[in-house]
């Protein structure tokens, strides 16, 4: 095998994986805007700062880290307990 085999294949290799870090960060991103859509429509509802499972006001601090999180703390661990 010659060196240029190794460094194509090699260089293949990485273009893959960078195509595969690509997309999860993709859909990473198109997640995130559903959340941030989700937590306006949860706004215009007048129901803001609000947990969708329990109905109780998300921590400020949570809400500083995770502007659009949908639930409580509390609720958010159960819900990915539950995944």
């Amino acid at each position: 095998m010659e060196p240029s085999e190794v460094r194509d294949r090699q260089d293949e290799a990485l273009r893959l994986q960078i195509g595969e870090i690509d997309e999860a960060q993709e859909r990473r991103d198109i997640a995130e805007i559903g959340l941030v859509e989700a937590a306006l429509n949860h706004l215009d509802a007048g129901m803001c700062g609000d947990c969708l499972d329990c109905g109780a006001e998300i921590g400020l601090q949570r809400l500083l880290v995770q502007p659009a999180a949908p639930r409580c703390a509390a609720c958010q661990a159960a819900h990915e307990r539950s995944k």
